[in-house]
C-alpha cells in the first residue's frame, strides 16, 4: 500500500520481459501442504503411476490401461481429435452457468479497479517512485524511504539498466553531492546495488562522473554511514571492470582506503575491513585473469582482458602504499583476522619484506588456534573454523620464514 495516496498496489510482470526473475514476478500462495512446491503423493497414486510404467510396452502395437487394452493407433487418433472434442458442455444453459462461474481477464482488471488495486510493472514502479521524489515539497525522510523503495528493484539487472530511461540515474549521481549525510548515504545505497554485476550501468557510473564523487565522499565525509556506503558503491563500480580499477587508481583511490587502513580508531575497524576485502578480490580477480590465459594462451578475450588488468597492476600499488592491509589483524574478531589472513595470503610475494615484522605475531595466533582448534575437535564441531584459522595462519607463516 502506498501510505501517501492509500492506494493499494499489486506488482505485475513486465510485458517485455520474457523470463520472470525474483525482481519481477508474482508471488504464488500455495495451500497448505504445499510448502517448497513439494505436493505429497498418496502411496495408491503412486502405485498406480508404477502399474502403468510397467504395462508399456515400447515393442508392443497396444497399450494396457489396467484392464481395457488399446491400440497406438487408436490412441493417435484419439489424441487428434481431442481438441475438437474437449468441450463436453453440450448443454446451452449449463455452458451460461459456467460463464457465470467463472470471469474473464477484463472482468478481473475491472474488479481490481473498483477494489482501488492498481496493478503496475516494475519499470512502472520505478518511474512512480523517481516522481515521487522530485515532487515539490516532499520531505527528506520521504525521499530517503523513496530511495529505499528503489534500492529493492534495482537489484534486478533489467530494472538497474532501465534507470537511466525513467531519468533515475542522474537524480542519484546528483544526489552524491547532496548536503544532507543521510540523503548522500542512500543514494550510494542504490546505486552501489545497482553497479553489482552490471557492465552497463557501471560504465553509466563512469561517464556521468560517480567515482570521483564518491571518493570525495570517502576523503572529506564525517559520517562513518555515508563513507561505509561510499566503499560499497566504489566496490560494486570497479570489481571485474579493469577500466574502472585504472581510473579508481588515477583519482587516488588506493591512497585513499590507505589512509582508511591507517587510522588506530576502533570505530574504522568495520570499514577497514571493507577496504581490505577489495584490495583482496581486486587481486585474486586479477590473478585470476592470469591463471585463464596460462590455461588457454589462444584464448584472446582472456588475452586481451590480461592486458587490461596489467595496465593497472594492482598488487605493485599495494606494495607502494606499503602493504598496510595487515593493520586490522591485531583486531580479537576471528573474522577479521580471517579477512586479513586471505589479503596476506593473495599478496605473500609482493608484500613479503612487510609482512616479516608480523611473524611473532602469526606465531601467537597459530598457538591461539591450535588450543581453540583442539577443542573444536573435542566438542564434535564439523564446521572446523578454527581448524582452516589455523591452517592459514601456518600457510602465511611458512612462505615468511
Amino acid at each position: 500500500m502506498d501510505f501517501q495516496t492509500g492506494i493499494k498496489e499489486a506488482k505485475f510482470l513486465d510485458p517485455e520481459d520474457d523470463n520472470s526473475s525474483a525482481g519481477s514476478s508474482l508471488q504464488v500462495v500455495r495451500e497448505e501442504g504445499e510448502e517448497n512446491g513439494e505436493v505429497e503423493e498418496s502411496v495408491d497414486m503412486e502405485t498406480e503411476k508404477m502399474k502403468y510404467l510397467k504395462d508399456y510396452n515400447r515393442d508392443e502395437s497396444e497399450i494396457n490401461f489396467g484392464e481395457r487394452r488399446v491400440s497406438k493407433d487408436d490412441l493417435k487418433n484419439a489424441l487428434k481429435n481431442f481438441k475438437s472434442g474437449m468441450d463436453d458442455v453440450k448443454n446451452k444453459e449449463e455452458a451460461e452457468k459456467l460463464q457465470e462461474k467463472y470471469r474473464s481477464y477484463e472482468e478481473l482488471k475491472q474488479d481490481f479497479k473498483a477494489m482501488n488495486v492498481k496493478v503496475e510493472t516494475d519499470t512502472e514502479i520505478m518511474q512512480r517512485l523517481v516522481d515521487q521524489f522530485k515532487e515539490e515539497g516532499a520531505s527528506l525522510e520521504q525521499k530517503i524511504n523513496v530511495l529505499h523503495d528503489l534500492e529493492y528493484y534495482v537489484h534486478q539487472i533489467d530494472n538497474a539498466q532501465n534507470l537511466e530511461s525513467i531519468n533515475g540515474f542522474k537524480m542519484l549521481v546528483k544526489g552524491l553531492n547532496d548536503t544532507e549525510p543521510e540523503m548522500k548515504e542512500a543514494c550510494a545505497f542504490v546505486l552501489g546495488s545497482a553497479f553489482q554485476s552490471n557492465p552497463k550501468v557501471q560504465i553509466q557510473g563512469i561517464e556521468e562522473g560517480a567515482m570521483t564523487l564518491l571518493l570525495r565522499m570517502m576523503h572529506f565525509d564525517q559520517s562513518f554511514n555515508v563513507q561505509k556506503k561510499a566503499l560499497y558503491a566504489l566496490s560494486s563500480l570497479i570489481r571485474h571492470f579493469p577500466y574502472a580499477q585504472r581510473k579508481f587508481v588515477s583519482l587516488g583511490g588506493v591512497t585513499n582506503l590507505s589512509q582508511v587502513l591507517q587510522r588506530e580508531s576502533s570505530a574504522m575497524l568495520p570499514l577497514q575491513i571493507r577496504a581490505v576485502s577489495l584490495f583482496n578480490d581486486l587481486v585474486v580477480e586479477h590473478n585470476s585473469a592470469k591463471e585463464t590465459v596460462d590455461n588457454d594462451p589462444s584464448d584472446t578475450v582472456a588475452r586481451q582482458r590480461l592486458e587490461q588488468y596489467n595496465q593497472v597492476n594492482i598488487s605493485k600499488i599495494i606494495v607502494d602504499h606499503g602493504c598496510l592491509i595487515v593493520r586490522p589483524i591485531f583486531s580479537s574478531d576471528h573474522d577479521v583476522r580471517e579477512k586479513v589472513l586471505l589479503a596476506m595470503s593473495s599478496l605473500l610475494t609482493p608484500c613479503k619484506a612487510h609482512f616479516k615484522d608480523l611473524v611473532d605475531h602469526l606465531n601467537q595466533l597459530k598457538i591461539e588456534y591450535d588450543g581453540l582448534a583442539r577443542d573444536e575437535l573435542a566438542s564434535g564441531d564439523t564446521e572446523e573454523f578454527f581448524r582452516s584459522m589455523l591452517v592459514l595462519v601456518e600457510k602465511v607463516l611458512s612462505q615468511l620464514l
